[in-house]
């Protein structure tokens, strides 16, 4: 028995009448996806697939899918997802011919995340943000910290107290302020004559030093180096604050000054008067 040989071509034409017959992977997807009631966003949330890449499964758009591997892969999950069966389907796919369809990388064509991955990713991205925001107000408390300038030390200034001018004195003051007319000026009464004291000061070690005459005239302020040596004269009483007492050696008119055995706790100095 003779075998009968087809022409090439009458088994093209067999072949493409063959495929017409079988529907094609995509339209059997598309209906059986229409069926279920399901939309294309159902689907990719199920199966992890990008909405355009189920849009070119069911249009059979394999120009704008991955190599045909990945393609396979796509449409068993697509078929397990709509249970049917995936090995017709595969049947009715275009053979691995690489000149035919384009290579892809499947990075190109990555599924879409899932909202899972979205909120967890927007999680993250909140958290770092928070984390940024708290390490940003420590940085700039921190800086304001550092940038407030140390408190100056209070210089104690004695003040005066003011002597009361005599009865007769004040109302003709009062009486040529009113007037506008200038008072004839007063014989004034020659203050006695004060000898000045003589204040001989030593220190063992560094330590500040302020002096003032009977009055308030600063005679000596300033941080005093370990070793200093100085002659001092003032109109008593004279007003002395030591930063410190350890190492301090007084000697006033001649005679030697007790000092307290530490500075007062309150303000931090030692104060004494010398008459």
């Amino acid at each position: 028995m003779n075998e009968i040989t087809m022409p090439e071509d009458t088994q093209a034409v067999t072949r493409e009448t063959t495929q017409a017959a079988t529907p094609l992977p995509g339209a059997v997807l598309r209906a059986a996806r229409e069926r279920l009631g399901m939309s294309v966003a159902d689907v990719a949330q199920h199966t992890r697939l990008a909405p355009r890449q189920i849009e070119a499964l069911e249009a059979d758009d394999y120009d704008h899918l991955p190599e045909l591997p990945f393609v396979r892969g796509f449409i068993r999950s697509y078929a397990r997802l709509l249970q049917i069966a995936p090995e017709p389907l595969l049947a009715g796919l275009p053979h691995d011919d690489h000149s035919s369809v384009p290579r892809m990388p499947p990075s190109v064509e990555a599924p879409f995340p899932s909202p899972f991955m979205v909120h967890r990713r927007n999680l993250i991205l909140v958290g770092a943000a928070l984390l940024l925001l708290v390490l940003l107000g420590l940085w700039l408390a921190w800086n304001a910290t550092s940038n407030v300038p140390a408190p100056a030390a209070t210089e104690t200034t004695a003040v005066a107290p003011q002597t009361a001018l005599p009865q007769p004195v004040q109302d003709q003051v009062l009486m040529t302020e009113a007037s506008g007319v200038p008072a004839a000026p007063e014989t004034a009464t020659a203050p006695l004559a004060v000898p000045a004291g003589k204040l001989h000061l030593r220190v063992a070690e560094k330590t500040w030093v302020e002096i003032r005459d009977r009055a308030g005239n600063v005679l000596l302020s300033q941080n005093n180096p370990a070793g200093s040596d100085m002659q001092i004269e003032g109109i008593p009483p004279l007003s002395l604050v030591l930063g410190q007492t350890r190492g301090v050696q007084l000697t006033f008119n001649g005679r030697p000054v007790a000092l307290p055995p530490m500075v007062d706790p309150t303000s931090g100095v030692a104060r004494l008067t010398l008459e």
